[in-house]
C-alpha cells in the first residue's frame, strides 16, 4: 500500500504463483486467491502471465505501469515443463537420481541445443 500511495513506479515484484508449499497445495492450506485482484486493490499495476513463457514475462516487465509499482504474477508449475519430474507436491523436495537427471538433461538438450 505504501508503494502505491507514494507512486513508487520503479518497484517491481515478480511473484511465483505455483500453488505449492511444504504442507501441500496452497489452496488446501489457506485461501490466497484472487492474488491479482488483491494487489490491484492495494493500487499496484498487475500483470498476470504464464511464468514459463519468457516473452510474456518480458512483455509484462516492459509494460506501461501507469505511474504505479508493478507486480508480475507468474503462474507456474513446480516441475516447469520437465517430463522426467513427477508432477506432485513433493517435486519441491525431490532428489534427482541418475535416471531422472538423464531424462531432464536429454529433454533440455533437445529443446535448447
Amino acid at each position: 500500500m505504501f508503494a502505491a500511495h507514494h507512486r513508487i513506479a520503479n518497484l517491481t515484484v515478480v511473484l511465483d504463483a505455483n500453488n505449492s508449499q511444504v504442507d501441500g497445495s496452497v489452496e488446501f492450506v489457506t485461501t490466497i486467491e484472487p492474488i491479482a485482484d488483491k494487489w490491484a486493490a492495494f493500487g499496484w499495476q498487475v500483470a498476470e502471465v504464464d511464468g514459463h513463457d519468457i516473452a510474456q514475462l518480458t512483455g509484462a516487465l516492459d509494460s506501461d505501469r501507469g505511474g504505479k509499482p508493478l507486480v508480475v504474477v507468474g503462474r507456474t508449475k513446480i516441475t516447469g515443463h520437465l517430463k522426467a519430474i513427477p508432477d506432485t507436491v513433493d517435486a519441491h523436495f525431490i532428489k534427482l537420481d541418475p535416471e531422472m537427471t538423464a531424462g531432464i538433461l536429454a529433454q533440455l538438450e533437445a529443446e535448447y541445443a
